[in-house]
């Protein structure tokens, strides 16, 4: 797909806000994909008195279901849904007891993270580009999920979310362009 002229306006404005920043800092994006606006979100907070602080850097698209054929005539239990995010101790410790998760068949993928979906089968095809999977995994911290956007199910969002902020611009554009690689793996089928 070609570059649209919006985004790379989008991205003039995002480098040169993340040039001049402070703190506190907020930046928010919207990016065209296709029919999919992608929304970025750069947040710090240092809190203050006796609230902790947060960071965080957001990947967001709301993608309807009847552009996903797939969900268009399913009941609502049978969208297609996904949560990944990278293993802790804690995810080790209830796999030992038993937790399951699903795996890829990307063995360096599947050792990383702990996915879980209603659909196995359909979020396999989805991860089975090498460039999305290493996108994932080469930002630490990171978590993405597809789920109900609304009240009646006929938009779901896709999320990835990190807890730090990334300043760094070209690899936010490699993350948005793995994010949108993603948003086309799951729109085609159908």
């Amino acid at each position: 797909m070609m570059e649209n002229p919006n985004n790379t306006q989008q991205w003039n404005k995002v480098d040169e806000m993340i040039a001049n920043k402070s703190i506190p800092f907020q930046l928010g994006s919207t990016f065209e994909h296709g029919v999919f606006p992608v929304y970025l979100v750069i947040d710090i907070d240092p809190g203050g008195g006796f609230e902790s602080g947060f960071e965080l850097t957001s990947l967001s698209a709301d993608i309807p279901t009847q552009f996903t054929g797939f969900t268009t005539h399913l009941t609502e239990s049978q969208h297609f849904q996904f949560s990944v995010h990278r293993q802790d101790m804690f995810d080790r410790i209830g796999k030992f007891f038993g937790m399951e998760d699903v795996e890829t068949g990307h063995t360096e993928f599947d050792e990383c993270f702990i996915i879980k979906t209603n659909q196995p089968e359909l979020l396999k095809s989805v991860f089975n580009d090498t460039s999305i999977r290493q996108g994932i995994l080469d930002e630490k911290n990171s978590s993405l999920q597809l789920y109900p956007g609304n009240e009646d199910s006929n938009t779901y969002t896709l999320e990835w979310m990190l807890s730090h902020a990334v300043f760094d611009v070209p690899r936010l554009k490699k993350m948005y362009n793995c994010f949108t690689k993603l948003i086309d793996a799951i729109t085609k089928r159908g």
